[in-house]
């Protein structure tokens, strides 16, 4: 079983990143579904904080996995040659990417 983690937990998860890994950018990933239409916002709850690889392509979509990353990369490449296509996505994922301290959030109840 996986056990949840607790706010205070999440935060000090976030603390000993940052005192680690302190030239790292923290990202939040906020869910948008659940909307407090009277007052317009959400309440939020941290489900994780990680370590996570970042790209934000040009029209603004923003991925976290390497393999999703990756695959992108990959479906991209004008070349025809395998290795040399999964050489140039090695090289462009070395290029664009950024790691990240990533905090994902849930929308919790109005």
């Amino acid at each position: 079983m996986v056990k949840i983690q607790t706010t205070k937990e999440n935060l000090k998860a976030l603390f000993e990143l940052t005192e680690l890994r302190p030239g790292l950018d923290v990202k939040i990933f906020a869910d948008s579904n659940e909307m407090c239409f009277d007052y317009r916002y959400t309440l939020q709850r941290i489900l994780f904080v990680e370590v996570s690889p970042w790209y934000s392509d040009r029209d603004g979509q923003i991925l976290s996995s390497e393999d999703d990353i990756l695959d992108r990369f990959f479906d991209e490449s004008d070349i025809d040659d395998i290795e040399e296509r999964e050489a140039e996505v090695q090289e462009r994922y070395l290029q664009e990417v950024k790691e990240v301290i990533l905090v994902t959030l849930e929308a919790d109840a109005c």
